[in-house]
Formats: structure tokens, sequence, C-alpha cells
């Protein structure tokens, strides 16, 4: 899986739903995880690749291109530095990042406070991974705050996999979903970001709203067809028109389904393609994206140390409780994200040092940490 052969994984990340819990205004602090068995279940990487093999991009326009293919550029899209455990990708892999958040920080030196705001690029986020990539480098250094946790919603989006080159009459498409025709059901095990996992840790809170959006294509050309979303015994569908034969400005059919189901202890989303009697028929699975609540989806707790600006010819000195899992990473604006690599001073204690005059904030987490000295050194 590469992106240079236009095939990658995406994720909706936790900052941006279809629909939002009461105290949604709760942000996420910015800061994934993604594990070694969900990189080799998705067939990103290889159990024995070296890890720095992963590539994670951002893309801020959560809108679909209508030309994604293999020969595109990826418009929008930006590299995202990684902390990673080991050299050597296992399922105990763990790669953490951080994506930027909702909102902005702003300082005022004359009350030397920081206060929040709205970030222009709010808009729905996504991150893509990929493998394949070992030239990758990490940009410079630059950097906001929060804690996380909060109890949101998870936010999972399946395949996007740019394996299929069609280019579609009508619209200029040049990529496909997941194809429903011999096989027009599917069931999808929601609990983790892969199928298959006996992990119940990730079920649904029983009572609770289950928000589901899918994209797809479809194409018949004797008679309707429809798609069916199941969650137990509560079902939503909608129908694709059938398109006359010859016909060039509607050759194929896209629609957007959402439904809202109410959770139980099921944790299977059901996809059915009915071709009511065209047997020719067939529908291409672009994205499907589960919304739903937990009580144990917890990112590990985030820090921050805000660099504010302070005048030429000074510095500021930052000091932490080190851990084994550690990670630090700077950000500068929404898309200038960087990973820090501080000093270890003795057997528990990482340090760095920042000679810019302007405003950073350094977002640090991953384990049991807490900061210890946030002071400025003239």
């Amino acid at each position: 899986m590469s992106f240079d052969e236009g095939t990658y994984v995406r994720f909706k990340t936790l900052n941006h739903r279809i629909s939002a819990p009461k105290g949604s205004e709760d942000q996420h602090s910015g800061l994934y995880k993604l594990t070694g068995s969900e990189v080799i279940d998705l067939g990103i990487l290889s159990s024995g690749n070296p890890t720095e093999a992963l590539e994670i991009r951002c893309r801020l326009d959560g809108v679909l291109s209508p030309i994604n293919s293999a020969s595109e550029p990826m418009g929008g899209d930006f590299s995202i530095p990684y902390d990673v455990n080991e050299s050597i990708l296992t399922a105990n892999t763990i790669y953490w990042f951080y994506i930027p958040t909702n909102y902005d920080i702003t300082y005022s030196p004359s009350t030397e406070t920081s206060n929040y705001s709205d970030n222009g690029y709010s808009d729905a986020k996504y991150f893509l991974v990929s493998g394949g990539n070992t030239s990758y480098q990490p940009i410079p250094l630059e950097q906001e705050s929060a804690d996380s946790n909060a109890r949101l919603l998870n936010a999972r989006a399946y395949w996007i996999y740019d394996t299929a080159m069609y280019n579609l009459v009508g619209t200029g498409r040049r990529w496909m979903g997941e194809l429903f025709d011999f096989t027009t059901q599917r069931d999808y095990d929601f609990r983790e970001r892969t199928a298959g996992t006996g992990n119940t840790e990730n079920s649904p809170i029983a009572g609770t709203d289950i928000n589901v959006q899918i994209r797809a294509v479809a194409r018949a050309n004797t008679g309707n067809t429809r798609l069916r979303v199941g969650y137990g015994n509560q079902t939503a569908d909608i129908n694709f028109p059938a398109v006359l034969t010859g016909s060039v400005s509607n050759f194929v059919q896209e629609k957007v389904l959402t439904a809202t189901f109410t959770a139980d202890q099921g944790s299977t989303i059901r996809i059915t393609y009915d071709k009511v009697g065209n047997n020719s028929a067939a529908m291409w699975l672009d994205e499907i994206i589960v919304d739903w609540e937990t009580s144990s989806q917890n990112q590990g707790p985030a820090k921050f140390m805000v660099n504010a600006p302070r005048g030429a010819d000074s510095y500021s000195y930052f000091s932490t409780e080190a851990s084994a899992d550690l990670a630090i990473f700077g950000i500068e604006n929404n898309r200038i994200v960087s990973k820090v690599v501080p000093i270890i001073a003795g057997a528990n204690e990482a340090r760095w040092y920042s000679h810019e005059d302007k405003l950073r904030a350094y977002k640090f987490g991953v384990g049991s940490i807490d900061y210890v000295v946030d002071e400025v050194v003239d």
C-alpha cells in the first residue's frame, strides 16, 4: 500500500463527526494513536517492516475529491510527523501523532494570558495512512492546549482504496469504492477500527445514538435499486434511480444515506445492496462513517506549555517528567506540526529550549505524565 500507487486507508478524526453528543464543546486534545495491529490488519504494512515506512497525512478538507487516483496529486494533504516506540513493526507497535484541533490559541502580551478561538480550518479533518514511503523526513520545529479525558464519540471511516480505475461518464471519477456485485451484503464490526476483533472495549453505550453516513455509487438500467443499512432490527434505506441505456449525463447515480440508530449490545453494521431483479446492477461503497459513544475511549492525557513572545536576546526553558512513552509535538499553525526531540537529563527529566521570540505551543503526552516546570529564563 503506497500513496504513490494511490492506495491508502482513510480515517476521520475524533474532532469532527456527523453529529455531536451533548457537551460537544469539549474538544479533543489532538493527540492520536494508531496501533501496529491496525496497520497490519488493514494491509498498510506487514509485520517485520521498518516502522518508518509508514506515512500519515492530514486532509483539512472533508470533501472527497471528484478525481482521486494514482495519477492525480492529493491536493490539500500534508505529512504528519509521528512518534513510534519500535523500529520494526509488530502488533504491539504504537504510533502517536498530533493533528491540529478545532481551536487556535491566542496570546495577549498586555495581560500575559492565552485564550482559545475557533480554528479557521475546523471543518472536517481526516488522516490518511499508507506505507511504502521510506524517505520520510520530519518537518522543521514549531507549535496549543487542554486536557483530553472527555467522553467523546468515536468516528471511524472504513476503506478508500484506489485500486480500481474507471472514467465514468457523467462524474469524471477515475476511482471506485468497494464493489457490491456478486456479494451484495457485508457486515462491519465497528468496535475497533479493524473488523474481526473480539475486543468489546469500544462497544456503544446502550440507549445512545449511533449515527451512520454512507456514500455510494450505483449503476442499473432496468429499474430502481436500493441501498440498505441495518443495526439489529433497525434499518434505513435509499433508492438509486435507474439510468436509461445510452444516457451520457447520468451514467451512474451517487447517493448519501444517513441514519440514526439506538444502541443496544450489538456492534455490527450491515450494508445490503438490493438489485431488485436488476442482475447486471452494481454498487460501489465509497465510505461508511460510523459515530458512536463509549465510556472507555480516551486518548492519553496531553499537557501543554506555551512559549510566549518575550523580547529578543532571551529564551524559554522547558522541563517535564520523562517516561518511556513520552512524545512531544510542536504546533506553529494549522498545517505545521513537528516532533520535538528533548534532552534527557538524569533518569526521568526531559528538557528543551526555545530561542524564538514568538508564540509557540508544545503539546506532549502519552502515558501518565505531568509537567514539572514551565519557566522563562531572561
